[in-house]
């Protein structure tokens, strides 16, 4: 599962599961029975707090600090760059070329339909 609350970069350390047992001393995992026992846990302070005339809240925790994320250009594939970049235009030129040929064909069909050698009525639905 994926932590619902991120912290911030550098103020938490990745642990194993050894690890985290050996400093904490708790289990890293829990069991379908332990799982259940916090839901109805939960579910029971829910129904305290309506009882009560109190709406339950669940408030996420969140901080004010804000975070930027920067992808720093890679260094030394200057060479890849240009070859990439070469390509796409090649692939661009293609493309419009194709493009070109079609409206091309079109238009000599076009132009021979209406000097009478193809019936253009046939087309028309």
């Amino acid at each position: 599962r994926e932590c619902p609350y991120p912290h911030a970069s550098g103020t938490t350390q990745q642990m194993t599961p050894q690890q985290f047992h050996e400093a904490l001393g708790e289990a890293s995992s829990h069991d379908a029975a332990s799982l259940e026992e916090e839901i109805e846990v939960c579910r029971q302070a829910g129904e305290r707090a309506a009882a009560a005339g109190v709406a339950a809240r669940s408030e996420l925790p969140w901080a004010a600090g804000e975070e930027l994320f920067v992808q720093l250009p890679k260094e030394g594939g200057g060479g890849c760059g240009m070859a990439r970049n070469a390509a796409r235009a090649a692939m661009m030129l293609l493309a419009v070329s194709s493009l070109g040929v079609a409206t091309l064909k079109a238009a000599v069909t076009g132009v021979a339909a209406g000097s009478g050698k193809k019936r253009l009525e046939k087309y028309l639905v």
